[in-house]
């Protein structure tokens, strides 16, 4: 059943990806669970759905192993480093010219 907007469905989107980018825990399970049934009840989301179902069986122990190896010490690359500076330097570095332009903001 659809009855949410679009605007609706971005928020509930976004509320679902920042939930699964924190380290996890049980509570934040619990609340990505209810944010992907959400997305995919109130906008009609078959991907969103299958995360649901997929988070519904997840323990929060594997999901911190798959989080450590995504944000934290993969070897030997670091998957997907949580500093937004990595994306905006075309070098990928931690402290380039964006994250010092920020620093003096």
């Amino acid at each position: 059943m659809l009855d949410a907007s679009h605007g609706e469905c971005r928020l509930l989107a976004y509320k679902l990806a920042s939930l699964l980018a924190q380290k996890p825990t049980r509570q934040l399970l619990a609340e990505a669970r209810d944010a992907a049934q959400q997305l995919a009840t109130r906008c009609g989301s078959q991907s969103t759905a299958r995360l649901a179902e997929l988070l519904s069986e997840a323990k929060p122990e594997d999901l911190e192993i798959e989080y450590t190896r995504l944000f934290v010490n993969a070897h030997p690359r670091l998957e997907c480093p949580p500093y937004e500076t990595v994306y905006m330097e075309h070098a990928r570095r931690l402290m380039g010219r964006s994250g010092i332009a920020l620093a003096h903001l």
